[in-house]
């Protein structure tokens, strides 16, 4: 009974990440000063800069979205019956501290804290790895009912 309720809360963290994370990217656009983010000359990660009226909705937004994403991973992992499925699962894990990292080493955080910029890593190891995570899990999942079938 326990597992089966701590089985419905991460995936009802896994419906709600993507919600909170793109629902505070959406938001911030439309309530982004023009100086700060335009769709054509500025990128999306001006709005998590500080003193940008957005900061806080925009970086928050990742780094709860991401944080919300880590139960749903441990969701599938339980779940999961392939090797591929457990890669991706992994995989996604990656994406999601990428996705955390990118609203924790906002643009310019090295004027606050550490020396190096890690915003560009972050936002690239989110980029990089989400595609192959859901071709990974997507894979096995494939493979693992196609093999139920026979």
């Amino acid at each position: 009974m326990a597992d089966r309720n701590w089985h419905r809360i991460a995936s009802g963290c896994g419906l709600a990440a993507p919600i909170v994370a793109l629902g505070a990217i959406f938001l911030a656009t439309l309530l982004a000063a023009p100086e700060t983010f335009t769709w054509r000359d500025r990128a999306l990660s001006d709005m998590g800069r500080y003193g940008a009226n957005t900061f806080l909705l925009f970086n928050g937004g990742l780094v709860l979205g991401g944080l919300l994403g880590l139960p749903f991973g441990w969701r599938l992992w339980v779940a999961s019956q392939t090797t591929l499925e457990r890669l991706g699962v992994g995989l996604l894990w990656g994406a999601t501290i990428g996705l955390v990292g990118v609203g924790v080493f906002f643009l310019d955080h090295t004027e606050f804290y550490l020396t190096t910029s890690l915003h560009g890593p972050a936002a690239v190891l989110f980029f990089g790895l989400a595609p192959f995570a859901q071709w990974l899990y997507g894979t096995g999942l494939v493979l693992s009912r196609s093999h139920d079938s026979d």
